[in-house]
């Protein structure tokens, strides 16, 4: 039934509970309704593999806490500029483009405090509607990088 759903072309009332089999293809839907796609796992490892295996790039927000903030083998800094080389470099992928997983696990992660210009911009969570080929521009002006429209 949600298959049906998704592939009829109209805009599901969000949020959507899919089970494992529809996860790419509710990811899809979000992202062709200018949505940014956010999966609720409750510690299903199927789900986290699939995560894993199709994403390219992973942001794992209990590393960065306990990195930077337990045992502090990372500055702030540091970690914001690891997460600028992560988000260039899941854009940076010769006109393919990979979708960057950030997985929070059972924590509780603030990624607004990780979150700079220049570095790993806040508008990242925006979609479309708020992460442009201008707002890339603006925070990366030497990149090279715009975003083709599927990857918006």
């Amino acid at each position: 039934r949600c298959k049906k759903m998704l592939r009829s072309g109209e805009e599901p009332a969000w949020p959507l509970k899919v089970g494992l089999r529809e996860l790419p293809l509710a990811l899809s839907a979000a992202h062709d309704f200018g949505k940014v796609g956010l999966v609720v796992a409750n510690g299903l490892e199927e789900v986290e593999r699939y995560l894993l295996y199709s994403c390219e790039g992973l942001i794992d927000g209990k590393q960065l806490i306990g990195e930077v903030f337990i045992k502090k083998n990372q500055s702030l800094e540091e970690a914001k500029e690891m997460l600028r080389d992560l988000l260039l470099s899941s854009m940076e992928t010769h006109g393919v483009g990979v979708s960057l997983h950030i997985r929070m696990g059972d924590s509780a992660c603030d990624l607004q405090r990780f979150c700079a210009d220049g570095m790993f911009p806040a508008e990242v969570f925006g979609g479309p509607k708020r992460w442009s080929n201008e707002e890339v521009l603006r925070h990366f002006p030497h990149s090279g990088i715009s975003l083709l429209q599927d990857f918006q």
